[in-house]
Parts: C-alpha cells; sequence; structure tokens
C-alpha cells in the first residue's frame, strides 16, 4: 500500500495544470482608464445599450470557437471628451497554447470638424475586463477613413480583448460621430510547451523517486527469495 500512494503523489507532482473551461461576457463602459463605469454586460453574441451621451452595440459573430471575432459600433451625441470601452473575457484557445494572429479595421465614418477619434485595440493576456495589456492596433481619425493591422500573439490561457473609443468634439461642433472596429481571431496553430526550469526539478525528483520505489520494490524480494 506504501508503494502504490509513493507512485500516485510523484504522479501528482508531474501533472501539468489544465485551463479550466471560462464563459465568454461581453462588456460595455465609459471613462477614463482605471476609473471605467461599467454599464451593460452579457454573453455573447450580442450586446447593445444607451449610454449618458452615447449608443454602443457588441457582436461576437464566432462565439462559439471561443476566440472573440467581433465588431462593434459606437454612436457619440454629445460635446466635450468621452473615452467608451467594449471588452470581451473569457476568451478560450482550450488546453493547449495557440499562436493566434489578430486583424483589426478601425473605420471612422462621420467626424464634425474640429473633432478627433483615437481607436485602439488590446490583448490582454490576464484576461481582465478592459484590459490594456497589449496594443494591437491604433489610429487617430479627424476624419472619415480606415486603417487596418494584424499582430501574431502567442497565447497561454484564457484572455481578453479589449476595443476603446476616445472622442474629443469641440463645442458648437455637430455632436455626431459614427464609428466602428472590427476585430478577428485567426488561429495559426499549436504550439509546444517547454517546461519551466522549476518543472524539470519535479520531474527528476518524481522519476528518482519512482527508482527508489523500484529499487526498495527489487530488494524487498530478493530478501524474501532468501
Amino acid at each position: 500500500m506504501r508503494k502504490m500512494v509513493s507512485v500516485a503523489a510523484i504522479a501528482a507532482a508531474l501533472a501539468l495544470p489544465a485551463v479550466g473551461a471560462q464563459s465568454q461576457t461581453l462588456e460595455i463602459g465609459y471613462g477614463s482608464a482605471g476609473s471605467i463605469t461599467q454599464i451593460a454586460s452579457s454573453s455573447p453574441p450580442f450586446l447593445q445599450v444607451v449610454g449618458p451621451d452615447f449608443y454602443a452595440q457588441a457582436f461576437d459573430f464566432f462565439a462559439g470557437t471561443n476566440l472573440g471575432s467581433s465588431t462593434a459600433t459606437i454612436a457619440y451625441l454629445g460635446n466635450g471628451t468621452e473615452t467608451i470601452w467594449i471588452t470581451e473575457t473569457g476568451l478560450n484557445i482550450g488546453p493547449t497554447p495557440q499562436n493566434l494572429l489578430f486583424t483589426t479595421g478601425l473605420t471612422q465614418n462621420n467626424v464634425p470638424v474640429g473633432a478627433s477619434i483615437t481607436e485602439t485595440t488590446y490583448f490582454d493576456a490576464a484576461n481582465t475586463p478592459f484590459g490594456t495589456g497589449t496594443v494591437l492596433a491604433t489610429d487617430t481619425f479627424t476624419s472619415a477613413g480606415y486603417q487596418t493591422s494584424s499582430m501574431a500573439i502567442t497565447a497561454y490561457h484564457p484572455y481578453s480583448l479589449t476595443e476603446e473609443y476616445t472622442i474629443t468634439v469641440p463645442p458648437g461642433a455637430p455632436p455626431v460621430i459614427l464609428s466602428s472596429i472590427s476585430l478577428q481571431t485567426t488561429a495559426q496553430g499549436a504550439i509546444s510547451v517547454v517546461p519551466e526550469a522549476s518543472t524539470w526539478g519535479m520531474m527528476l525528483l518524481g522519476f528518482g523517486g519512482l527508482g527508489f520505489v523500484g529499487y526498495r520494490s527489487s530488494r524487498r524480494g530478493a530478501a524474501l527469495a532468501f
């Protein structure tokens, strides 16, 4: 019985942590980074809300793949400065790390004279709502336009994607801005995981333990033979 317990303990020490299933959540908020007021949340594929001075909607059109390919549109109806955020958390690559390609399309359909809007997309490896870990794409528009760019990232755990709209409309300008962001996620293939030094240490300890258990068993068998 003692031998079986030892083998089980070694096997547990060698086990790699599994990535658990996580549900996805769409959220919309506004305010400066670090003090965002969340005003709506929902499971994908669709979320829309009317804020204090804007309308926003988000749609994850590949929600079933858990990677986060989405489009979002906002309409700003005020003067002054506003920052609108749309985020999706719980995006899950499954148990195997993946190379992912993120393609961002930033579109500005209407900008009043003197106004500006900066659109930015983020990847956050910590899976934080409204997380800004890595900038995927950003551009500032003072007139109608379109910009696209791609970035490859290796994802090891569930992550979040965030879209930020920072809008400035001067007093007296027509308070109508229409803007959208598309974010396409494409899996580029799984990667092999190289164990860290601590993991190698546990493996060596485990193999040593197994060898010791086998040695003790053989010695016990030889003693019984005599």
